[in-house]
């Protein structure tokens, strides 16, 4: 094969197409002077390697998530109900025989991508606590306290009963708040409060009185404060303690006896009523069953036994005055 060179008037060279060519040389004895060569393309006289073929595939990445999620290839859901998502890494990789898979362009690999996100825990919610907004502080300043309503809701945002929330703490529904120190108050005091009862019914007691932060408004009223108000001004000097001495106590004896309380207050104002009394049987301070009943004291007696005022007369006839059927009782077991 050779390319043959002519020349073309007004062109110039022009190199023809390959063409086969052959040579044939025929001497006898020695070369008179005949010299040759040619050459071959290299891969006309060698085997050409057939390339190799390698498979690409996609390959899932196992996640790096906790025990709970079993170490699988798909993330932890997004969310634990409701629906969530959960996704996974791909890898394009090449696989060749008898060695590690090796990572390459996703462009080499089938065009059918796997699915790299997907739904998970669709399922309803359980109920849950629904605290709702804060609402505003109790003190315009110093402290104070905030509310907020907590309520029990279902996945749709419907209340329920707050027992089907049971299972999780119940988020608070009040907080102090502070809202800056307060300006000084000219009208903060200490005031003693009113002494209370006597801490004996009978015999030797104590009664006790308190000194509280008081601010005393225009109109006179006393509206209390935190001790902490009145902490810069200068407490009174009362006494706080005092004993009480109401009315001496009854002396039980050694042997048993009939111990009677005062009378009460009557029934009525006129006309007959009844004063009642508590007696009890009591040895050395304990109650008792040895009294004699004939010595037990009356329990009740007839008080305010004047007849009242006439009422005024609306027709004929005359009044006349009639005893309580309790007092009518009582006369008739005297007689």
């Amino acid at each position: 094969m050779f390319n043959k060179i002519s020349a073309v008037p007004g062109v110039g060279l022009r190199i023809s197409p390959i063409l086969p060519f052959l040579i044939q040389i025929l001497t006898q004895g020695k070369n008179p002077g005949i010299a040759w060569k040619y050459t071959l393309p290299k891969v006309m006289n060698v085997t050409q390697p057939t390339p190799k073929r390698f498979h690409h595939t996609w390959h899932t990445e196992q996640s790096d998530c906790s025990v709970s999620c079993g170490g699988g290839e798909w993330s932890v859901c997004s969310k634990s109900c409701a629906g969530g998502q959960q996704s996974r890494k791909i890898q394009c990789v090449q696989k060749k025989p008898f060695q590690k898979e090796e990572a390459v362009l996703h462009s080499l690999c089938p065009v059918s991508t796997p699915t790299q996100v997907q739904v998970c825990n669709s399922h309803a919610c359980p109920p849950e606590w629904s605290p709702g907004p804060w609402s505003q502080c109790s003190k315009t300043c110093g402290r104070g306290v905030r509310r907020r309503e907590v309520l029990c809701k279902n996945s749709a945002a419907e209340t329920v009963s707050e027992s089907l929330c049971s299972g999780s703490p119940r988020p608070e529904s009040q907080e102090g708040c502070v809202l800056g120190r307060c300006p000084k108050n000219n009208r903060l005091q200490w005031v003693a409060t009113s002494w209370s009862e006597c801490s004996a019914t009978c015999g030797l007691g104590v009664r006790k009185r308190e000194l509280t932060c008081s601010e005393k408004t225009l109109q006179g009223k006393l509206i209390p404060f935190p001790e902490r108000r009145c902490r810069n001004l200068k407490k009174p000097n009362l006494e706080l303690e005092e004993t009480c001495n109401r009315r001496a106590c009854p002396v039980y004896g050694m042997v048993a006896g009939w111990y009677s309380s005062p009378w009460q207050q009557c029934t009525v104002t006129c006309g007959g009523g009844v004063q009642t009394r508590s007696v009890h049987c009591v040895q050395q301070g304990r109650p008792s069953s040895s009294c004699l009943l004939h010595q037990k004291p009356p329990v009740l007696r007839a008080c305010n036994t004047n007849f009242c005022p006439a009422p005024e007369k609306r027709g004929k006839g005359s009044y006349a005055p009639s005893f309580p059927p309790v007092l009518r009782k009582i006369f008739r077991s005297s007689l």
